[in-house]
């Protein structure tokens, strides 16, 4: 069974923000599968978060988005 990389997911939307000259990052990524949100995470989700967190905040953004499951 596929599990989803959060980790990835948030890298992507601040690569594609920083490429677009500081563009806004979105509020919320929907996250639609049939698993529940523990199984279908590929990595620990609060450890992917805090990286996420600490990465953008290094690029001066200071919100990251939150996965609507």
């Amino acid at each position: 069974a596929e599990q989803v990389d959060f980790s990835k997911i948030y890298n992507q939307v601040l690569q594609i923000a920083i490429a677009e000259g500081n563009a806004k990052v979105p509020k919320r990524i929907f996250v639609f599968t049939y698993r529940d949100f523990e199984k279908a995470s590929k990595n620990n989700w609060v450890r992917d978060f805090k990286e996420a967190l600490d990465n953008y905040k290094k690029r001066g953004y200071f919100n990251v988005p939150r996965l609507m499951f």
